[in-house]
């Protein structure tokens, strides 16, 4: 399946033809799941109105010439559903998850970078961070019966693409970093050792809500150190070997340093009003 860049929203007629490309025997389910699914949100139609629209006065002639459009609703005797409306499955509904690896599933490769470039910029307003956790967990959920190998090892290739490029768009300092320039308090391994404390002990968010990818560039952005060496910083093994006797004497100076710059202000704030500039 091949659609148009511009249709590759999660319309019902979209979804339809990708779930009539699905095997024989998994797709009476999803159809009816699509089928239930446009029954609740009361967009079914009596016979007499799609036979006045056709002016036939055969349901079963209409289905024959539009071929998988006209389905009897799962729920509602006697009406039916018109698979071919524009209605888009929004974020928030019901299976739209699913909706999404059914239609990701069944296009063909050649076009699924463009699938995944139009719900990132449509949908995602071009975040990487949050796009990329959605796609990983969709890709494992939906993992081999709906999303195929070689369809996930695409969207992978995709993600990665991607974080290269938001790596070359980060901000970009006149000087450019390295390690240990002294442009900071803190070089880069001390940075990271920072940070993965402020995190532990709840001065930043905890790594359920903020994640290493999603800290490092917060880190990347206010030191200018790489996002992607500070990830690499903060994973298990690597933060292990970072945590050296020199790194972690440093890290404990510059805290004292700040606690007692801490102190001097509280001392001077009780001795005289601070002056309004």
């Amino acid at each position: 399946m091949n659609p148009q860049l511009e249709n590759y929203d999660l319309s019902i007629s979209n979804l339809t033809r990708a779930i009539m490309l699905l095997p024989a025997n998994v797709r009476e389910r999803y159809l009816e799941l699509l089928l239930s699914f446009v029954e609740s949100k009361g967009l079914t139609l009596t016979k007499e109105r799609i036979l006045r629209e056709f002016q036939e006065h055969s349901m079963d002639y209409v289905r024959e010439v539009n071929p998988n459009r006209f389905f009897q609703a799962p729920k509602s005797e006697g009406m039916w559903v018109d698979t071919s409306i524009n209605y888009v499955v929004k974020q928030q509904e019901p299976f739209h998850n699913l909706f999404f690896a059914v239609f990701l599933g069944q296009l063909d490769l050649l076009s699924v970078d463009d699938f995944l470039d139009y719900h990132f910029k449509a949908y995602y307003k071009s975040n990487i961070i949050l796009f990329e956790k959605y796609l990983r967990l969709t890709v494992r959920q939906y993992q081999p019966d709906i999303i195929s190998f070689v369809h996930s090892i695409t969207v992978k290739e995709w993600i990665d693409e991607q974080l290269v490029q938001s790596e070359k768009d980060s901000v970009k300092l006149k000087v450019k970093r390295t390690s240990k320039d002294n442009l900071t308090e803190l070089n880069q391994e001390q940075t990271a050792l920072l940070f993965h404390y402020m995190r532990n002990s709840g001065f930043i968010l905890d790594d359920v809500v903020l994640n290493d990818s999603e800290l490092s560039e917060a880190i990347a952005m206010l030191t200018g150190y790489s996002a992607k060496m500070m990830r690499v910083a903060l994973g298990g093994d690597q933060l292990k070997k970072i945590m050296s006797r020199k790194n972690l004497d440093h890290l404990h100076n510059y805290v004292l340093r700040l606690l007692q710059k801490i102190k001097d202000a509280l001392s001077n704030s009780r001795s005289h009003k601070p002056e309004i500039h």
